[in-house]
């Protein structure tokens, strides 16, 4: 497993579209304290099913699962947190796909490397704390 703060698909996005599908946060669900796996998730399988897997069926690429935290403890804890947490999102989605979509999974984690807001409250850090959801078709331009 090589856990990355940097995501790189460079031929892939040259040639793709790129579309936020979902973003897992405390509106949806919540993470135990500096654990991995969904707890008292409000996100159901009609969710996932509405905005992941029927936006993309029929379609061809690739889900791209990113985990994010938000500035608490050291970053290299962080940066594999997130990704624990992506992993977690991905299985779930993963769980709830047809066998015969098609889509191949790229899940990392960025720690606290991407901040939707700043880190100097607990409702701010917990927006920081995120699992966005992304697909990118193959063959647009």
């Amino acid at each position: 497993m090589v856990v990355s703060n940097r995501v790189s698909l460079p031929s892939l996005e040259r040639s793709s579209l790129i579309e936020k599908l979902l973003t897992f946060d405390s509106n949806l669900g919540s993470f135990d304290l500096n654990k991995g796996s969904i707890v008292d998730s409000t996100i159901t399988s009609d969710i996932v099913a509405e905005r992941v897997v029927e936006r993309i069926r029929g379609r061809k690429g690739m889900l791209r699962v990113v985990g994010h935290t938000d500035k608490t403890g050291p970053e290299e804890y962080n940066i594999s947190l997130s990704y624990r947490r992506a992993s977690s999102v991905a299985d779930l989605i993963m769980e709830l796909m047809p066998e015969d979509l098609e889509v191949r999974t790229e899940i990392s984690g960025k720690g606290w490397s991407e901040p939707v807001a700043a880190n100097d409250t607990e409702e701010n850090r917990r927006k920081n704390r995120r699992v966005e959801v992304y697909f990118l078709e193959e063959g647009t331009k």
